[in-house]
């Protein structure tokens, strides 16, 4: 009675960040905040904190954490895909923007804004 079912021993991929294969690059967390913030206004060839914290969310989505709820969405100006499902006409709105889920968000939001 040892044997798995390989149906329910597979793992679904994260579909938020779609890419080829290739090598990417280790994760760390201190390249979150690896270096001075500039003062003089010049430009900055780093990635800023808010691009550094985008891959680390999409970093932790695809690598780290399944989080099958996205529930902060948000609309651009397509319209939502809406489903009318069951007897009960409950409504399935898929958004037609970005959607995060709050479960990884919140907390590396709280991890950036510590100091």
């Amino acid at each position: 009675m040892s044997t798995q079912d390989p149906h329910y021993a597979r793992l679904s991929a994260s579909p938020t960040l779609p890419r080829g294969k290739g090598s990417g690059s280790a994760f760390d967390v201190a390249d979150l905040f690896r270096g001075p913030a500039p003062v003089d206004g010049q430009a900055q060839t780093a990635a800023g904190l808010d691009e550094r914290l985008r891959q680390a969310y999409f970093w932790i989505v695809n690598h780290a954490v399944i989080s099958p709820h996205y529930d902060i969405e948000y609309q651009d100006d397509r319209s939502p895909q809406v489903f009318v499902i069951g007897d009960s006409k409950a409504r399935f709105v898929l958004p037609a923007g970005q959607s995060y889920s709050s479960f990884v968000l919140m907390p590396l939001l709280t991890f950036a804004l510590r100091r």
